[in-house]
């Protein structure tokens, strides 16, 4: 039997066949990877602007931290102010002006540390104040130093 021209395959048939299927699989996944790997993950929501944060300069959140060390300063010169009078009276040993005095050096070196020096430049009200409590610790100083008592 001799195979006839209409029962014969064209020439490449079945390799155009398996070609195309493979050109369909490869598209297929180039969409599949498109969709999943390099799609948007919001495509219709607009990008977010970054907007500028407002930030209080670090001076003013520092200015209450001061002011509030400065009060507690200026109340360890009074109480030993008050300890000076009942020493000046006899009434207080040379142990009780010391921690008054040693109480007051702390908190000096506290004011200074914590806060006069992270607030930078100073308006002339609290630099009025700061220059009342530097007197105010002098003052102390040379009392403690007239009195003759040893320090702590």
């Amino acid at each position: 039997m001799v195979p006839s021209a209409a029962d014969a395959e064209p020439p490449g048939g079945k390799r155009s066949g398996v070609v195309a299927v493979l050109v369909v699989l490869v598209i297929a996944a180039a969409a599949a990877s498109w969709y999943f790997v390099y799609r948007p993950a919001h495509p219709g929501a607009p990008a977010a602007v970054a907007r500028p944060a407002v930030v209080a300069p670090v001076g003013d959140l520092l200015l209450p931290i001061f002011d509030r060390l400065g009060d507690t300063l200026a109340l360890t010169i009074r109480a030993y102010n008050d300890r000076a009078k009942l020493y000046d009276g006899r009434q207080l040993d040379c142990g009780g002006l010391a921690r008054g005095l040693a109480a007051l050096e702390t908190e000096w070196t506290v004011y200074n540390v914590r806060g006069k020096s992270k607030v930078g430049v100073l308006d002339a009200g609290r630099a009025g104040r700061d220059r009342a409590l530097y007197a105010g610790v002098d003052s102390v100083e040379r009392h403690f130093d007239r009195s003759g008592c040893a320090r702590l």
